[in-house]
């Protein structure tokens, strides 16, 4: 009996020691990253003393790595957020307060607010879809779209008046399978879009419509939001997929 009572307890030791191992391995060492925290605590405090900001989440840069990733935010500026990555040394591997700099926290913000607007608008659609998840195209120099919204010209913590930046700015692709991979039924679909935003009052800039149907496919190229309901979209559409299949 004692001899089987040991046995069970050696198992036990042996689980608890092995579930440690692999818990530390897929998530990291509670001590570590306490630790992790500390040094980026330091390393804000040092190069940043303009900002007031706290550690607000902390985690493993990638499972199985000892880099760990703490996220610093501001109680009194929304936009004032970023990561700093630490490795198992201690030392800083990267800062991203630049992405607040830059405007890119800013953008992200603005995305985040716009796309569930737009996402909610269009489960009133008849047809199944998907949704391409940037819903804001973000401007990269040039050869950007014309919608584009570049983040250095957005202000940190600005009010923005969302629809505003939807209707300048909201650039939407959606993936349709199993219909109709025509010009026709492209400039339907499209038809169908912007009714649904229309009626939820959520204006966009452009929309692209890409049909599947098998092996045979349709891209409807970008379109303004304006020029939808004009007379002539199935030509258009035409055109810009006979264009698209040239530059395949």
């Amino acid at each position: 009996m004692r001899r089987f009572l040991g046995t069970l307890i050696g198992a036990g030791l042996i689980l608890y020691g092995v579930g440690t191992l692999l818990s530390h391995t897929l998530f990291g060492d509670p001590r570590d990253e306490q630790r992790a925290i500390a040094t980026a605590e330091q390393y804000v405090t040092t190069y940043y003393p303009h900002i007031e900001v706290s550690a607000v989440h902390a985690g493993l840069q990638i499972w199985g790595s000892d880099a760990y990733v703490v996220t610093f935010a501001s109680q009194t500026s929304e936009d004032t957020q970023f990561d700093v990555v630490v490795n198992g040394d201690g030392a800083i591997i990267n800062d991203y307060y630049d992405d607040v700099l830059s405007g890119t926290v800013t953008f992200n913000r603005l995305h985040a607010e716009y796309h569930p607007l737009v996402e909610t608008a269009l489960r009133s659609l008849p047809f199944d879809y998907e949704l391409y998840e940037e819903v804001l195209t973000i401007y990269e120099g040039e050869g950007s779209a014309e919608e584009a919204l570049d983040p250095a010209t957005l202000i940190l913590d600005h009010p923005y008046d969302i629809k505003q930046i939807g209707r300048d700015h909201g650039s939407l692709v959606i993936w349709i399978e199993g219909e109709d991979a025509t010009a026709q039924h492209a400039s339907e679909r499209m038809r169908d879009v912007k009714r649904v935003l229309d009626e939820a009052d959520v204006p966009f800039r452009t929309l692209l419509i890409s049909i599947q149907d098998g092996n045979k496919s349709f891209y409807s190229g970008r379109v303004n939001a304006e020029d939808i309901d004009q007379e002539g979209l199935v030509e258009r559409l035409q055109r810009n997929h006979k264009e698209w299949m040239e530059m395949e």
